[in-house]
């Protein structure tokens, strides 16, 4: 046995067994590494509720874009008094009057869009 196993070896009776290798091949007292080990632990729960925080903000802003991507923010009492205008986009509408306008979703629709994707996935 060498003398660097002798040694591990009696300072884990001198510790009665609570001398453990670390990952890193390293020898820890046990309770050094339990403290480690929630520390890390706590890390992975704060990492993770970050994490869920964003899902939820990006499921509430996906919501949000579908509202308008489906038009549902338009709310047109005559929707043949709307049309395109000419020298605007075509995704801004104008009232016959001329005294309103609005964006059709267009901007939310492409929004959605998957990245790479041409859309059409649901």
């Amino acid at each position: 046995m060498s003398e660097a196993k002798k040694l591990i070896t009696r300072w884990s009776r001198d510790f009665q067994g609570n001398l453990q290798e670390d990952p890193n091949g390293s020898w820890v007292l046990a309770a050094d590494a339990a403290i480690r080990d929630k520390r890390l632990m706590d890390k992975i729960d704060q990492l993770q509720q970050r994490l869920t925080a964003a899902d939820e903000r990006a499921d509430r802003l996906e919501q949000a874009l579908k509202f308008y991507a489906d038009g549902d923010h338009l709310l047109l009492a005559d929707p043949d008094a709307w049309d395109t205008c000419s020298g605007e986009p075509v995704n801004f509408l104008h009232d016959d009057a001329g005294t309103a306008s609005v964006e059709d979703g267009s901007i939310a629709k492409a929004a959605l869009k998957p990245a790479g994707g041409d859309g059409d996935e649901k």
